[in-house]
């Protein structure tokens, strides 16, 4: 009898800790899906603030600063926890300006001359440079799935910005959208071999948000200054510039740095494809911008070759 006590003792257990990791789980995967969406709005919100009168440089400036201010009470309530090192803040510093913050103000900016979704799908070869890169310094293997996967985004970059028909296409929004994947990939490579892993979620993006925020407002004050400023309508750039604050920043962020923690990076990888979809969604359905057969097959393309490139990490 005891025998058989003790295994059902240790079915309930198993149970109730598979349960426990499902729940956990699927939370992981809702964080993710939640920054994906999040991030994939953005080029949505930042339409409507410019309509309002503020520049690209305001809006990248709202968004991070405006992240700083919201995170702050946080970081207070940490006391001493809050607190970094001076060797940790310059490692972050270096990730935010040059990784992070650089990849923003590529891709906003971006925006000005390609339509959103196009430039979001571009950025998202970013998995594919991360793999070759790591491969060339030599913190992983480059195998055939690899190649595959470089070749299926070439492919769909290809098709993105169809290279017969240049005309019809900006090409210097195409060149601020493939270097944004670049400096994120240095983001990315970076904060992997990095000692920050163990600092809080929520005041890691503090202090990005706080390095990134500074400079971007410094440089839009100095042209405001300088060149003068359009008149701004509070009332059309004061929802817009919440939900990008809030939505964009102070939720995604911690939301797939924890996501990505909790189902790792391959999940998180293919689930962010979420926010190029709903970048090309929302840029066409409230924004008015075209969509052509071949941006269908480019995009299923690029998006393709993160999945394989998910499948690569998974297996190495």
């Amino acid at each position: 009898m005891a025998i058989y006590r003790t295994r059902e003792l240790c079915a309930l257990l198993f149970f109730w800790q598979f349960g426990l990791y499902m729940r956990n789980y699927i939370s992981g995967i809702l964080l993710v899906l939640l920054s994906a969406v999040g991030f994939g709005l953005s080029p949505y919100f930042t339409a409507l603030m410019k309509e309002g009168g503020l520049s690209t440089w305001d809006c990248i400036a709202t968004r991070y600063f405006g992240a700083t201010v919201v995170l702050l009470p946080y970081v207070l309530s940490k006391g001493k926890k809050g607190l970094l090192t001076r060797s940790q803040l310059s490692e972050i510093a270096l990730l935010s300006i040059f990784g992070m913050g650089l990849t923003g103000i590529l891709l906003f900016f971006s925006y000005q001359y390609i339509p959103s979704g196009l430039g979001t799908s571009i950025h998202f070869v970013y998995p594919v440079v991360v793999v070759i890169f790591s491969a060339l310094l030599g913190f992983e293997k480059f195998s055939p799935l690899s190649a595959f996967a470089a070749v299926l985004s070439l492919i769909g970059l290809v098709l993105l910005f169809k290279p017969w028909d240049i005309g019809s296409i900006n090409l210097f929004g195409i060149v601020l959208s493939l270097s944004s994947a670049f400096t994120f990939s240095f983001y990315v490579i970076s904060i992997n071999i990095g000692n920050l892993r163990k600092i809080d979620n929520q005041i890691f993006a503090f202090y990005m948000f706080l390095f990134i925020g500074l400079v971007v407002l410094g440089i839009s004050i100095v042209i405001a200054l300088t060149k003068g400023h359009e008149a701004v309508s509070i009332e059309k750039v004061a929802l817009p510039s919440l939900l990008l604050i809030v939505l964009s920043s102070v939720i995604s962020t911690p939301a797939f740095s924890k996501g990505t923690r909790i189902v790792g990076g391959t999940t998180a990888s293919i689930l962010s494809v979420f926010e190029p979809i709903t970048a090309t969604l929302f840029g066409a359905l409230f924004l008015g911008e075209r969509l052509t057969t071949l941006f269908y097959i480019g995009i299923t393309l690029v998006l393709s070759s993160s999945i394989v490139v998910a499948i690569v990490k998974r297996k190495n």
